[in-house]
């Protein structure tokens, strides 16, 4: 796979530019390319977006096969090394960010990408 998305890419397209029933070509696409070995995402992701109760979660349970695992070797390795270098910058952070961020689905996200060389493709931006 050559990208990996996280939730708020998705939870974005659902909500503002490609409504569910509106886009449903977009959807089609996702998994298209999915297929193709283009774009995926992990399986922590999902747990995330099935929480929810609305179109957006049914349709990643109908489609598990987007989210990848996380439980590989490669994945496990690179995530001690996503804790390591959080560690050593956690004395810049608010208290409680660190668990925060290692509580959600962020970097395992970075931890899939590290270990598979594919491009995280997210909405977020750096707190300033």
């Amino acid at each position: 796979m050559k990208h990996l998305l996280d939730a708020n890419t998705l939870i974005e397209a659902k909500n503002r530019y490609y409504g569910m029933t509106f886009c449903p070509g977009f959807w089609s696409w996702l998994l298209l390319q999915n297929q193709a070995l283009e774009l995926a995402s992990i399986v922590s992701v999902k747990d995330e977006l099935t929480k929810g109760k609305d179109d957006l979660a049914e349709w990643v349970k109908d489609h598990a096969g987007l989210f990848h695992d996380i439980s590989d070797e490669a994945t496990q390795t690179a995530f001690g090394q996503v804790v390591e270098a959080l560690a050593e910058q956690s004395s810049r952070m608010k208290v409680g960010a660190l668990e925060e961020f290692l509580g959600g689905a962020d970097p395992w996200l970075i931890a899939k990408a590290m270990s598979t060389g594919a491009v995280v493709v997210t909405h977020e931006v750096p707190a300033v």
